[in-house]
């Protein structure tokens, strides 16, 4: 069990896993200071966190519900559109997430313990579409 831990350690320290939808981890070691703590350095991404998406749209989305019921209670007219991703969207997302979850288990043992908006990094992947990258999969090991 030791030696498997051992080596899913390198394999992520090592960069081994490539996948579209897994952030690569490019290095890492142990801090200087005491107490000393291990580190994972992962390549940069230009996006955001999937936690930070759902709080803006829920933001966007009582702004829009607020403005709305102002508009009516004035007599004016309003119409009103939800701003949630879209199921197709979503569908999307959830495809590429699983995808990253099922080959960092079958191609190398890990399960990632952890998923949560604040671990998936949607990045701009253009024509209004995102890409789902997942983060912090080294907590599995």
């Amino acid at each position: 069990a030791l030696e498997g831990l051992i080596a899913k350690k390198r394999a992520i320290k090592q960069g081994a896993m490539r996948h579209d939808n897994i952030v690569s981890v490019v290095g890492g070691g142990m801090t200087g200071e005491s107490p000393r703590r291990p580190y994972f350095m992962m390549e940069y991404f230009d996006g955001y966190t999937l936690q930070r998406a759902l709080e803006a749209t829920r933001r966007a989305e009582r702004a829009a519900r607020t403005a709305h019921l102002e508009r009516l209670a004035e007599g004016q007219p309003s119409a009103y559109r939800q701003t949630w991703i879209s199921v197709r969207n979503a569908c999307e997302l959830c495809i590429q997430l699983c995808d990253a979850l099922t080959y960092a288990h079958v191609e190398h043992g890990l399960i990632h313990r952890d998923i949560k908006p604040a671990n998936i990094f949607l990045v701009n992947a253009g024509f209004n579409r995102s890409m789902v990258s997942l983060t912090c999969l080294a907590m599995s090991i």
